[in-house]
């Protein structure tokens, strides 16, 4: 049987995401960091911490074994730096860089790395700000940020 891993699953996005599936019957391994959602059918919560690559590594070592099951991922992870480009720093890119384009790498090259593992589908969601007006001057890091991330992921279909 083919499981989901979903990263940020505790987000606004994110947790829809494992809601409509837990109820189509889909079997989810759903990450969070802060709170831990309500237990949901078909669904098992792992605890990660991906703020460094330290804690992603531990996160992705400890639960190999569950990771295993998962065919697919879609990642939810991605925090926002939300500010006006005047009041943007180095610091404001490096975050988001990591954040948006290094975790999800990282994690799908745990994926790619695993001998008898294969991804049949790896999808990338952002904006957990969606359905509010957010105007693209002020979340120029996370945008570009994304735009990388989309280009890691067409180059791994080629």
């Amino acid at each position: 049987m083919d499981y989901i891993f979903i990263t940020g699953a505790s987000g606004l996005l994110g947790s829809e995401i494992v809601r409509q599936l837990s109820e189509m019957d889909f079997h989810i391994i759903g990450q969070y960091y802060k709170n831990k959602p309500a237990l949901l059918k078909n669904t098992t919560w792992l605890y990660g911490n991906f703020s460094n690559l330290n804690t992603l590594k531990d996160f992705l070592d400890t639960n190999k074994k569950e990771l295993k099951k998962c065919s697919y991922l879609i990642n939810c992870y991605g925090p926002i730096t939300y500010k006006n480009i005047k009041e943007l720093n180095t610091k404001d890119y490096q975050n988001d860089f990591f954040s948006n384009v290094i975790v999800p790498i990282e994690i799908i090259n745990f994926f790619l790395n695993q001998k008898k593992q294969y991804l049949k589908s790896v999808v990338n969601i952002g904006f957990e700000l969606a359905g509010t007006f957010k105007p693209v001057k002020n979340v120029l890091p996370y945008l570009m940020a994304k735009n990388a991330l989309l280009e890691y992921t067409l180059s791994l279909a080629e």
